[in-house]
């Protein structure tokens, strides 16, 4: 199983929880940012994965910038332009996270961004049962 760790408040408290369950092989993950904001953020993240014993792997987010030669806007694939900014770059994660054989990845209020459905994804999703009391707005 993994943990996406960004070193922030929301994904810290999911790296403590799982540190607690007491899983026998986590892997961490992690985007990392540039700059005085990036150090801080190493800091943090390193201070959870020492503690938590995660197997950690990170990412420069600028290695794999938005428009990056051989990315998903590059290649002009289908994609959400109002998704994830760093796409590319969570792409590598979700890559490194496969990997490494996880089959569960945990993450804070901001995982959205690694477990995204995109547009390019070729899975088909099954039509969940229509829940009497939601309006077809709602649906």
């Amino acid at each position: 199983m993994g943990v996406e760790l960004s070193g922030g408040a929301d994904s810290g408290n999911v790296a403590l929880a799982i540190k607690a369950a007491r899983f026998p092989e986590a892997y961490s993950f992690g985007l990392l940012v540039g700059g005085s904001t990036g150090r801080q953020q190493r800091e943090r993240r390193r201070v959870l994965v020492e503690h938590c014993g995660f197997r950690d792997t990170v990412t420069p987010a600028m290695q794999h910038p938005p428009f990056c030669a051989g990315g998903v806007r590059d290649l002009c694939k289908p994609h959400d332009p109002a998704g994830a900014f760093y796409q590319e770059a969570f792409d590598v994660v979700r890559e490194q996270a496969a990997a490494r054989r996880c089959e569960v990845m945990f993450t804070g209020s901001g995982g959205d961004e690694i477990n995204a459905h995109h547009s390019r994804t070729q899975a088909e999703l099954p039509t969940p049962d229509r829940v009497p009391w939601l309006g077809d707005k709602a649906v």
